[in-house]
């Protein structure tokens, strides 16, 4: 079945509540930075922030918050030789993109908020 319509809009009435889209961001982040995994939850969260870190493995995250399709498998395997785990490497990416793509969530949905209270 095709959720947009023939303008390429997705259909109003397929898209969850807001609520429940809340509830699952939450989860999702719950679960991300403080649900058990191989690096500690400090370190998760410390991933998924703007980035304020030195050394190869936070240029690689400030690199996925803001140019992941520029990654390379060179700068991966790098970080591999320097005894970072494929788990460690894939949990932390996964937490920047989320923080990045969570913030521009949030900047988007509060320019929408100003918008529609300047009416």
């Amino acid at each position: 079945m095709n959720d947009r319509r023939p303008d390429g809009a997705s259909d109003p009435e397929r898209l969850p509540e807001r609520a429940t889209f809340r509830s699952a961001l939450v989860a999702l982040e719950r679960s991300l930075l403080r649900g058990e995994a191989t690096r500690s939850a400090a370190d998760r969260r410390s991933a998924a922030g703007p980035g304020d870190g030195e050394g190869p493995l936070a240029e690689y995250l400030q690199r996925v918050r803001l140019e992941a399709y520029a990654v390379t498998d060179e700068e991966v395997a790098e970080l591999r030789r320097n005894g970072h785990s494929d788990d460690e490497l894939f949990e932390l990416t996964v937490c920047a993109a989320f923080g990045a793509a969570r913030r521009q969530l949030d900047a988007g949905l509060a320019a929408l908020a100003e918008a529609y209270d300047s009416d």
